[in-house]
Protein backbone atom coordinates (compact mmCIF):
# COMPACT_ATOMS: atom_id res chain seq x y z
CA UNK A 1 0.00 0.00 0.00
CA UNK A 2 2.98 2.43 0.38
CA UNK A 3 3.13 2.26 -3.23
CA UNK A 4 -0.07 3.68 -3.73
CA UNK A 5 0.11 6.16 -1.20
CA UNK A 6 1.73 8.62 0.73
CA UNK A 7 -0.72 7.76 4.07
CA UNK A 8 2.05 6.76 7.02
CA UNK A 9 0.12 4.04 8.56
CA UNK A 10 2.70 3.62 10.88
CA UNK A 11 0.67 6.47 12.46
CA UNK A 12 -3.05 5.87 14.38
CA UNK A 13 -4.26 8.68 12.90
CA UNK A 14 -3.67 7.90 9.00
CA UNK A 15 -6.37 5.55 8.57
CA UNK A 16 -8.29 4.01 5.01
CA UNK A 17 -11.63 2.30 5.35
CA UNK A 18 -12.09 -0.28 3.48
CA UNK A 19 -13.84 0.89 0.63
CA UNK A 20 -11.32 3.06 0.11
CA UNK A 21 -8.46 0.92 -0.05
CA UNK A 22 -10.56 -0.87 -2.97
CA UNK A 23 -11.18 2.70 -4.89
CA UNK A 24 -7.31 2.76 -4.41
CA UNK A 25 -6.63 -0.30 -6.21
CA UNK A 26 -9.00 0.21 -8.95
CA UNK A 27 -7.79 3.64 -9.90
CA UNK A 28 -3.99 2.52 -9.42
CA UNK A 29 -4.55 -0.54 -11.27
CA UNK A 30 -6.51 1.65 -14.06
CA UNK A 31 -3.46 4.21 -14.06
CA UNK A 32 -0.87 1.20 -14.44
CA UNK A 33 0.56 1.40 -11.23
CA UNK A 34 -0.06 -2.12 -10.42
CA UNK A 35 -0.53 -5.20 -12.80
CA UNK A 36 -3.53 -7.61 -12.72
CA UNK A 37 -1.72 -9.75 -10.87
CA UNK A 38 -1.12 -7.73 -7.98
CA UNK A 39 -4.30 -6.01 -7.95
CA UNK A 40 -5.72 -9.77 -7.63
CA UNK A 41 -3.81 -10.38 -4.85
CA UNK A 42 -4.43 -7.43 -3.12
CA UNK A 43 -7.79 -7.89 -3.68
CA UNK A 44 -7.54 -11.57 -2.29
CA UNK A 45 -6.28 -10.64 0.76
CA UNK A 46 -9.16 -7.80 1.52
CA UNK A 47 -11.87 -10.18 0.52
CA UNK A 48 -10.67 -13.08 3.40
CA UNK A 49 -12.61 -11.40 6.18
CA UNK A 50 -16.25 -11.04 3.95
CA UNK A 51 -16.14 -14.23 2.88
CA UNK A 52 -16.73 -17.87 4.70
CA UNK A 53 -15.47 -21.65 4.69
CA UNK A 54 -18.63 -22.60 3.22
CA UNK A 55 -18.30 -20.37 -0.26
CA UNK A 56 -14.78 -22.18 -0.79
CA UNK A 57 -14.99 -25.69 0.30
CA UNK A 58 -15.06 -28.55 -1.31
CA UNK A 59 -18.68 -29.83 -1.13
CA UNK A 60 -18.37 -33.81 0.35
CA UNK A 61 -20.09 -34.95 -2.95
CA UNK A 62 -16.64 -34.01 -4.56
CA UNK A 63 -14.64 -35.14 -1.33
CA UNK A 64 -12.64 -38.43 -1.78
CA UNK A 65 -13.32 -39.99 1.56
CA UNK A 66 -12.76 -43.68 3.06
CA UNK A 67 -14.56 -46.10 5.08
CA UNK A 68 -12.49 -47.65 7.77
CA UNK A 69 -15.21 -50.33 7.92
CA UNK A 70 -13.84 -51.36 4.11
CA UNK A 71 -11.08 -53.77 3.86
CA UNK A 72 -7.72 -52.27 4.61
CA UNK A 73 -6.13 -53.70 1.38
CA UNK A 74 -8.86 -51.86 -0.68
CA UNK A 75 -8.58 -48.55 1.31
CA UNK A 76 -4.86 -49.26 0.73
CA UNK A 77 -5.07 -49.61 -3.27
CA UNK A 78 -7.37 -46.45 -3.56
CA UNK A 79 -4.70 -43.70 -1.36
CA UNK A 80 -1.89 -44.88 -3.26
CA UNK A 81 -2.92 -44.27 -6.53
CA UNK A 82 -5.11 -40.92 -5.73
CA UNK A 83 -3.13 -37.78 -5.43
CA UNK A 84 -4.49 -36.04 -2.46
CA UNK A 85 -1.85 -36.02 0.23
CA UNK A 86 -4.56 -35.93 2.85
CA UNK A 87 -8.27 -37.75 3.13
CA UNK A 88 -10.62 -38.29 5.85
CA UNK A 89 -11.56 -41.47 7.58
CA UNK A 90 -15.28 -42.16 8.51
CA UNK A 91 -17.19 -44.86 10.29
CA UNK A 92 -20.52 -45.85 9.08
CA UNK A 93 -21.36 -42.42 7.55
CA UNK A 94 -19.72 -39.75 5.80
CA UNK A 95 -20.88 -37.47 9.17
CA UNK A 96 -19.36 -39.65 11.21
CA UNK A 97 -15.39 -38.24 10.35
CA UNK A 98 -12.81 -39.75 12.59
CA UNK A 99 -9.43 -38.56 11.55
CA UNK A 100 -7.64 -37.81 8.35
CA UNK A 101 -5.10 -39.90 6.91
CA UNK A 102 -1.81 -38.55 5.47
CA UNK A 103 -0.66 -39.95 2.45
CA UNK A 104 2.74 -39.49 3.99
CA UNK A 105 1.58 -41.70 7.02
CA UNK A 106 0.58 -44.27 4.62
CA UNK A 107 3.95 -44.37 2.97
CA UNK A 108 5.82 -44.89 5.86
CA UNK A 109 3.87 -47.05 7.68
CA UNK A 110 2.86 -49.60 4.43
CA UNK A 111 4.24 -52.50 5.15
CA UNK A 112 2.78 -52.68 8.42
CA UNK A 113 -0.50 -51.65 7.39
CA UNK A 114 -0.40 -54.31 4.51
CA UNK A 115 0.97 -57.02 7.17
CA UNK A 116 -1.59 -56.00 9.34
CA UNK A 117 -0.02 -54.41 12.44
CA UNK A 118 -1.00 -51.12 11.61
CA UNK A 119 -4.31 -49.80 10.89
CA UNK A 120 -5.52 -47.07 9.25
CA UNK A 121 -7.23 -45.86 12.23
CA UNK A 122 -4.44 -45.83 14.33
CA UNK A 123 -2.07 -43.71 12.14
CA UNK A 124 -5.12 -41.15 11.35
CA UNK A 125 -4.62 -37.79 12.66
CA UNK A 126 -7.30 -35.93 14.82
CA UNK A 127 -9.79 -34.14 12.08
CA UNK A 128 -10.01 -29.90 12.57
CA UNK A 129 -13.84 -29.35 12.56
CA UNK A 130 -15.01 -26.18 12.39
CA UNK A 131 -18.54 -23.97 11.49
CA UNK A 132 -19.44 -23.06 8.22
CA UNK A 133 -19.79 -19.72 8.84
CA UNK A 134 -16.36 -19.03 10.03
CA UNK A 135 -14.28 -16.45 7.64
CA UNK A 136 -11.75 -17.68 6.07
CA UNK A 137 -9.32 -15.37 7.68
CA UNK A 138 -10.20 -16.66 10.76
CA UNK A 139 -10.14 -20.26 8.91
CA UNK A 140 -6.22 -18.72 8.37
CA UNK A 141 -5.73 -18.42 11.49
CA UNK A 142 -7.14 -22.27 12.56
CA UNK A 143 -4.30 -23.56 10.47
CA UNK A 144 -1.61 -21.87 11.94
CA UNK A 145 -2.64 -22.28 15.00
CA UNK A 146 -3.15 -25.69 14.47
CA UNK A 147 -0.59 -26.65 12.31
CA UNK A 148 -2.90 -28.56 10.27
CA UNK A 149 -3.55 -27.99 6.40
CA UNK A 150 -7.07 -29.28 5.87
CA UNK A 151 -10.48 -28.75 8.14
CA UNK A 152 -13.60 -30.59 8.32
CA UNK A 153 -16.58 -28.13 7.42
CA UNK A 154 -19.96 -29.18 9.50
CA UNK A 155 -23.23 -26.85 9.81
CA UNK A 156 -25.20 -26.23 12.78
CA UNK A 157 -26.45 -29.61 13.37
CA UNK A 158 -23.19 -31.22 13.16
CA UNK A 159 -23.76 -33.11 9.56
CA UNK A 160 -20.35 -32.84 7.23
CA UNK A 161 -20.80 -30.23 4.22
CA UNK A 162 -17.23 -30.64 3.00
CA UNK A 163 -13.96 -29.67 3.57
CA UNK A 164 -11.14 -27.12 3.41
CA UNK A 165 -7.42 -26.73 2.78
CA UNK A 166 -4.90 -24.57 3.27
CA UNK A 167 -4.17 -24.44 -0.60
CA UNK A 168 -8.05 -23.39 -1.10
CA UNK A 169 -6.66 -20.44 1.03
CA UNK A 170 -4.10 -19.70 -0.69
CA UNK A 171 -5.89 -19.49 -4.03
CA UNK A 172 -8.55 -17.43 -2.66
CA UNK A 173 -5.25 -15.24 -2.30
CA UNK A 174 -3.11 -15.83 -5.59
CA UNK A 175 -5.17 -17.59 -7.53
CA UNK A 176 -4.95 -21.39 -8.25
CA UNK A 177 -1.66 -23.32 -7.50
CA UNK A 178 -1.92 -26.14 -9.80
CA UNK A 179 1.40 -28.56 -9.82
CA UNK A 180 2.38 -31.08 -12.14
CA UNK A 181 -0.52 -33.54 -11.02
CA UNK A 182 -3.01 -31.08 -11.68
CA UNK A 183 -5.31 -31.42 -15.06
CA UNK A 184 -4.67 -28.51 -17.17
CA UNK A 185 -8.67 -28.34 -17.56
CA UNK A 186 -9.24 -28.48 -14.12
CA UNK A 187 -10.61 -24.89 -14.05
CA UNK A 188 -13.92 -23.76 -12.79
CA UNK A 189 -14.32 -21.92 -16.32
CA UNK A 190 -13.41 -22.34 -20.19
CA UNK A 191 -13.30 -19.17 -22.34
CA UNK A 192 -14.94 -20.34 -26.03
CA UNK A 193 -14.23 -16.96 -27.27
CA UNK A 194 -14.91 -13.26 -26.34
CA UNK A 195 -18.78 -13.94 -25.51
CA UNK A 196 -18.81 -17.26 -24.58
CA UNK A 197 -17.61 -19.43 -22.13
CA UNK A 198 -18.24 -22.85 -20.48
CA UNK A 199 -18.45 -22.55 -16.61
CA UNK A 200 -18.78 -26.13 -14.08
CA UNK A 201 -21.59 -25.54 -11.61
CA UNK A 202 -19.66 -26.05 -8.68
CA UNK A 203 -17.79 -22.61 -9.38
CA UNK A 204 -18.40 -20.12 -5.99
CA UNK A 205 -20.37 -17.47 -6.71
CA UNK A 206 -17.89 -14.64 -5.37
CA UNK A 207 -15.42 -16.08 -8.08
CA UNK A 208 -17.87 -15.85 -10.89
CA UNK A 209 -18.41 -12.37 -9.58
CA UNK A 210 -14.90 -11.70 -9.29
CA UNK A 211 -13.30 -13.18 -12.69
CA UNK A 212 -16.00 -11.79 -15.12
CA UNK A 213 -15.95 -8.53 -13.06
CA UNK A 214 -20.20 -9.04 -12.36
CA UNK A 215 -22.15 -8.23 -9.41
CA UNK A 216 -25.12 -11.09 -8.83
CA UNK A 217 -26.60 -11.03 -5.49
CA UNK A 218 -27.83 -14.44 -4.00
CA UNK A 219 -29.90 -15.19 -1.08
CA UNK A 220 -28.44 -18.44 -0.03
CA UNK A 221 -26.41 -20.14 -3.09
CA UNK A 222 -22.89 -20.48 -2.51
CA UNK A 223 -22.55 -21.37 -6.68
CA UNK A 224 -23.30 -20.74 -9.87
CA UNK A 225 -25.67 -23.64 -9.68
CA UNK A 226 -26.97 -23.06 -6.36
CA UNK A 227 -27.41 -19.12 -8.14
CA UNK A 228 -29.37 -21.14 -11.15
CA UNK A 229 -31.52 -23.07 -8.97
CA UNK A 230 -32.05 -20.36 -7.05
CA UNK A 231 -33.62 -18.21 -9.72
CA UNK A 232 -35.57 -20.76 -11.15
CA UNK A 233 -37.15 -22.11 -8.14
CA UNK A 234 -36.49 -25.75 -9.17
CA UNK A 235 -33.43 -28.06 -10.38
CA UNK A 236 -33.12 -28.08 -13.76
CA UNK A 237 -32.16 -30.54 -16.36
CA UNK A 238 -29.55 -30.23 -19.60
CA UNK A 239 -31.95 -28.00 -21.83
CA UNK A 240 -31.13 -25.58 -25.47
CA UNK A 241 -32.99 -22.57 -23.79
CA UNK A 242 -31.12 -19.98 -21.75
CA UNK A 243 -32.87 -20.94 -18.40
CA UNK A 244 -31.45 -17.26 -16.51
CA UNK A 245 -30.93 -13.89 -17.99
CA UNK A 246 -29.95 -10.29 -17.17
CA UNK A 247 -28.49 -7.17 -18.72
CA UNK A 248 -25.15 -8.68 -18.73
CA UNK A 249 -25.24 -12.29 -19.19
CA UNK A 250 -27.17 -15.71 -20.00
CA UNK A 251 -26.77 -18.86 -18.63
CA UNK A 252 -28.31 -22.11 -20.25
CA UNK A 253 -27.51 -25.69 -18.65
CA UNK A 254 -25.56 -28.13 -20.94
CA UNK A 255 -24.92 -31.10 -18.31
CA UNK A 256 -26.77 -32.26 -15.60
CA UNK A 257 -26.67 -35.32 -13.81
CA UNK A 258 -29.87 -36.25 -11.38
CA UNK A 259 -30.33 -33.55 -9.21
CA UNK A 260 -26.99 -31.89 -9.82
CA UNK A 261 -26.02 -28.95 -12.67
CA UNK A 262 -22.65 -30.09 -13.73
CA UNK A 263 -21.88 -27.74 -16.64
CA UNK A 264 -23.39 -23.95 -17.65
CA UNK A 265 -23.00 -21.75 -20.62
CA UNK A 266 -22.75 -18.60 -20.33
CA UNK A 267 -23.70 -16.22 -22.77
CA UNK A 268 -21.87 -12.32 -21.83
CA UNK A 269 -23.32 -9.40 -23.42
CA UNK A 270 -20.55 -7.13 -24.72
CA UNK A 271 -20.28 -3.27 -22.30
CA UNK A 272 -19.93 0.14 -23.86
CA UNK A 273 -16.17 -0.33 -24.42
CA UNK A 274 -16.89 -3.58 -26.78
CA UNK A 275 -15.28 -6.05 -24.54
CA UNK A 276 -17.20 -8.91 -22.74
CA UNK A 277 -14.29 -10.62 -21.29
CA UNK A 278 -11.96 -8.85 -19.05
CA UNK A 279 -7.97 -9.48 -18.73
CA UNK A 280 -8.73 -11.95 -15.80
CA UNK A 281 -10.65 -14.74 -17.42
CA UNK A 282 -8.45 -14.68 -20.71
Amino acid sequence: MKKLTPIDFTKKEEKLTRQEIKALLNSSHNDGAIDMDEFNMMRGVLSLDSRTVREIMIPRVDTDMIDVEAPQAENLEFLLRQRHSRVPLYREEKDEIIGIVHLKDVLIHQEALRDGRETLESIARPALFVPDTLSTDEMLIQFQKSKQHMAVIIDEFGGVLGVVTLNDLIAEIVGDIQDEYDDEDNSDYTVINDTEVMIKGIMPVSDFNRIFNLNIETETADTVAGYIIEQLGYIPQESPHELVSTDRFSLTVVEATGTRVETVLMKLKKEDNGEAIGDEAR
